[in-house]
Order: structure tokens, then C-alpha cells, then sequence
């Protein structure tokens, strides 16, 4: 996001996404952000939006999420992740 030169608010915008779950999901803190499912959403719209690589993008959700199936956001508090 940064190297594109764009700032929270303008991702929050193109996402229609509140600001606090971008900056949220930048810092790997997912605790009261929706379950995994819409996470991954937020992340693939991120991707798309950063012209980013889906595949890529599906394996890092996996490490973050190894159990999605069965996550909830209530389970941790902060997750930690690469920068996007």
C-alpha cells in the first residue's frame, strides 16, 4: 500500500471497508474484525486492489488461518504476518 502511495483511508475507501479493519488486518490484529471467511474477502480484495498475486495471497491466509474452518476471531488476539 505504501509503495503505491496510498493511505489507510484511501484503501478503506476503494474497499468500502472501515479504515480501523485495514489497519487492522495491515498489523495482523484480527480480534473483533468478522469471522476468517470475510477476512479472507477483505484479503483478496486487498490483493486485487494492490495488483498483488492471489496464490500468494491464499498461502499466507493459510498460515495465518491454518484451521479456518473452525477460527474465530474471539480465539486470539493478535496474529502475526508479513507485510502485504
Amino acid at each position: 500500500r505504501k509503495h503505491r502511495g496510498l493511505s489507510v483511508g484511501e484503501v478503506a475507501e476503494r474497499l468500502k471497508l472501515p479504515a480501523r479493519q485495514i489497519e487492522a488486518m495491515e498489523s495482523g490484529s484480527y480480534k473483533g474484525l468478522p469471522e476468517a471467511v470475510f477476512i479472507k474477502g477483505f484479503l483478496s480484495s486487498y490483493a486485487r486492489l494492490l495488483e498483488l498475486d492471489e496464490k500468494e495471497l491464499k498461502q499466507y491466509f493459510q498460515q495465518i488461518f491454518p484451521a479456518a474452518n473452525h477460527y474465530s476471531t474471539a480465539d486470539s488476539s493478535k496474529v502475526e504476518s508479513a507485510d502485504l
